[in-house]
């Protein structure tokens, strides 16, 4: 006998049950008081961060069945997405306070929301521009310094090889093209 896949009709109630879910605040602000009614301490309780696992044990179907909604019901998929900024929002609060362990907050961010580590652009010459910079260095190093003094700057420009030329321009496309890739996009 082959297994019959479950399917589990969708209501648009759910939308709003998945949203009153998930629409719980960061944490509980919790004042102590001495017996006079002074406020002595502040503690900060972080929630439990609401899930789509315990949101469909509580309406009492699959995961995966709510998942789906999010591919054929519209207004479920705008709620699902609600849910997700509400979610990101404990984490990332309760995380800021320290109320959660920063490596456990670190993970989820980047797991369940997609979250990355920064990556520091420095600007460096890729290894065939610096090879194509070696080149040329090369060529015009082997004139002797003699012959570069007395010829002076001028000449010395006019001299330059042709394959110098055709390594200088093609060093100068590739750093146009790390450095000015929406200018070039936008030109092209």
């Amino acid at each position: 006998m082959a297994k019959s896949k479950a399917i589990y009709e969708y209501n648009p109630k759910y939308a709003i049950m998945l949203l009153e879910y998930f629409d719980v605040s960061s944490y509980e602000r919790l004042e102590l008081t001495d017996k006079d009614g002074n406020i002595v301490d502040v503690k900060i309780i972080p929630t439990d961060p609401p899930n789509f696992y315990g949101f469909a044990r509580r309406i009492g179907i699959p995961s995966r069945a709510i998942k789906s909604w999010c591919e054929t019901h519209e207004d479920f998929k705008e709620a699902w997405d609600r849910a997700e900024d509400c979610l990101k929002d404990i984490i990332f609060t309760n995380g800021l306070l320290g109320k959660y362990d920063k490596t456990v907050t670190i993970f989820s961010m980047k797991n369940l929301f997609g979250w990355t580590d920064r990556v520091e652009q420095k600007l460096e010459l890729g290894s065939s521009l610096t090879s194509l910079l070696s080149q040329i260095s090369q060529q015009n190093n082997s004139m002797d310094m003699m012959q570069q003094r007395e010829l002076g700057i001028k000449e010395f420009d006019a001299i330059v090889t042709p394959e110098s030329k055709h390594i200088l321009e093609h060093a100068k496309t590739i750093v146009n093209a790390e450095l000015l890739p929406e200018v070039n996009h936008v030109k092209g």
